[in-house]
């Protein structure tokens, strides 16, 4: 086979840059530590308006801290214009973890419409919970952190918005107000680690439920990981039988379908994304996609070790192989005897956790038919040298036959560029689908703002602001056969030394009407005020980027970010007058 060949993803000093207080829309925690935008979802209606809204999770990883329960933004359009410096938008409603310690918040989605009222549902991930039905009492608080995991579901047709007991603007829910609570079903299962909502595939006009539960328990007897589907008549049963008792239910009592992972340490279902096949029937022709519609499902070789240092979750991992993506098709997800089909790195020997991040919803060669494009943030652009680990790759594969388009690598040691990816859809002027590759530790180089000093600074060795990296799709090959590798069209970053903008990224869609897709990217560790105050208080953020010919007009040149919103201006008026006012 032959292979693209290997891309540093390295800006120059040219490189047109977007600083976060540069988005045109953003959107804020409500309180200290919440972490908003651990997770991200745009791809759902809650309030039936017919246009897209926002969810943003939130879990605080301080055991010991008063806000530890973990939160759910909800954002509606349309979204007031505040950007930079400006005060955030209100959420339409708050959801709060009932317990804390289960990482409520961890994922969090708009699930699209499981219960038939034609309003978009939401489904939120504790990873961390005990769901083994005890009573909630202080006694049994020590039996809490067998890490079962749960997921909430909080459905719209049970949530009104007009009339007696409707919602009111900015109302705080709690997750006993959830319609039900599905729980795993092992002890270190970590079920909602993430989630998606998935096209209807079994005919009945709803949208069916995938939940991935990747294990890895501290302690715990290693498995594979799983991934569980569960389709809305299920759901809908379900409902109808049970009473708000508080308990959750089983995967076995909603006939769940389970996928599970090859080996013991696979991590399967870490990472969920749905792969539609053919997007442009037109375009496609007669040619069939490489792969069949279906759930793509990430399994990261790996295990969890104690860390060496604090993060923000806690966590360290080390690689047990390379990694590999599952590729579950839509009829051998209803029960039809179709086997998944493995999906592994182009270029072995790189354990970088090969699948732990996914997107297959869009074209980036033009072709019609729908491209993967798959993270490793733990890729090591010299394996070999202790200090330079880390660089990330992304790795961009031909819906028609599976080849590699690209291999985009890190060009920064600890960036752990591939952390999160998300195709864009038309961002660009051409019939190529562009995508977006983050990294979340990246450091600009520069100073990054005119800030105190992050604390985590010293401890990082970086100022970590974090970057999102936009990628101009190209036809898969020029007339002699020769790949085109994309074009780095644009470089997001953020502002402040420890934001880590890009942990989650999301497709936005076309929010203005100018016929090119947006892009959310969230920063959860946005300090709120850390102007004069003793430490941290991380609220999070997540930031709309308006996407198409405009941004590069919009944007600068690299070089120290601006402090506020009127020297991100001042800039954009200078560089203007250098193009000749155009």
């Amino acid at each position: 086979m032959l292979l693209a060949p290997l891309l540093l993803a390295s800006p120059q000093i040219d490189t047109p840059v977007l600083w976060a207080c540069q988005a045109e829309h953003l959107f804020q925690g409500s309180y200290a530590l919440l972490h908003a935008g651990y997770d991200v979802s745009m791809g759902g209606d809650f309030d039936g308006d017919g246009r897209r809204d926002l969810l943003l999770g939130g879990m605080n990883p301080w055991e010991a801290s008063p806000g530890d329960l973990g939160g759910v933004l909800l954002f509606t359009a349309p979204f007031a214009a505040a950007r930079g410096d400006e005060a955030a938008p209100p959420a339409r409603l708050l959801l709060r973890g009932g317990r804390g310690g289960e990482r409520f918040g961890w994922s969090a989605a708009l699930v699209g419409d499981l219960d038939g009222d034609g309003r978009s549902d939401i489904a939120v991930g504790a990873p961390r919970a005990y769901a083994g039905g005890l009573p909630r009492e202080p006694e049994n608080e020590g039996q809490a952190w067998d890490e079962r995991g749960c997921v909430y579901l909080y459905l719209s047709g049970e949530l009104p918005l007009e009339g007696e007991g409707a919602l009111q603007p900015g109302e705080v829910l709690k997750a006993d107000r959830a319609s039900l609570v599905i729980a795993g079903d092992r002890p270190g299962a970590r079920l909602g680690w993430t989630l998606i909502g998935l096209p209807d595939l079994d005919g009945d006009g709803r949208a069916e439920l995938a939940l991935g539960a990747p294990g890895g328990l501290l302690g715990a007897p290693e498995g594979g990981g799983s991934v569980a589907l569960i389709c809305s008549r299920s759901l809908a049963a379900e409902r109808g039988r049970s009473v708000r008792s508080g308990l959750p239910r089983s995967l076995g009592s909603l006939r769940a379908r389970c996928f599970h992972g090859l080996g013991p340490n696979d991590r399967l279902g870490l990472r969920l994304a749905w792969y539609p096949g053919v997007l442009d029937p037109e375009r496609a022709g007669e040619r069939a996609p490489r792969w069949p519609a279906g759930l793509l499902a990430g399994a990261p070789q790996l295990i969890q070790v104690p860390p060496r240092t604090q993060g923000a979750d806690g966590n360290h991992y080390l690689p047990t192989g390379d990694g590999y993506a599952l590729l579950i098709p839509g009829r051998g997800l209803l029960g039809d005897e179709i086997p998944p089909q493995r999906i592994d790195p182009p270029l072995p020997g790189g354990r970088g956790y090969f699948g732990f991040a996914l997107a297959g919803d869009f074209d980036a060669d033009g072709d019609g038919l729908a491209d993967l494009l798959i993270g490793e943030p733990n890729f090591d652009a010299a394996p070999d040298d202790e200090s330079l680990r880390s660089h990330g790759r992304a790795t961009l594969l031909s819906g028609a036959d599976g080849r590699p388009l690209a291999s985009l690598v890190g060009s920064q040691a600890g960036a752990e560029f591939g952390w999160a990816v998300a195709g864009l859809g038309r961002a660009s002027d051409d019939p190529c689908d562009d995508y977006a590759v983050a990294a979340r530790l990246y450091s600009p180089g520069q100073p990054v703002a005119q800030q105190p000093p992050c604390p985590s600074d010293v401890k990082l060795g970086s100022p970590a602001a974090g970057g999102v990296f936009w990628y101009e799709g190209q036809p898969g090959s020029d007339a002699q056969g020769a790949a085109l590798p994309p074009r780095l069209r644009l470089l997001f970053l953020g502002q402040d030394g420890r934001d880590r903008l890009g942990l989650a990224l999301c497709r936005a869609g076309d929010l203005d009407g100018d016929g090119f897709e947006d892009l959310c990217a969230a920063s959860p560790a946005w300090p709120d005020d850390v102007r004069g105050k003793p430490e941290w208080e991380e609220v999070g953020r997540c930031y709309l980027f308006r996407l198409g010919p405009s941004a590069e007009a919009r944007a600068g040149r690299a070089g120290p970010a601006p402090s506020s919103l009127a020297e991100a201006a001042q800039r954009q008026r200078q560089a203007g007058e250098g193009r000749g006012g155009r």
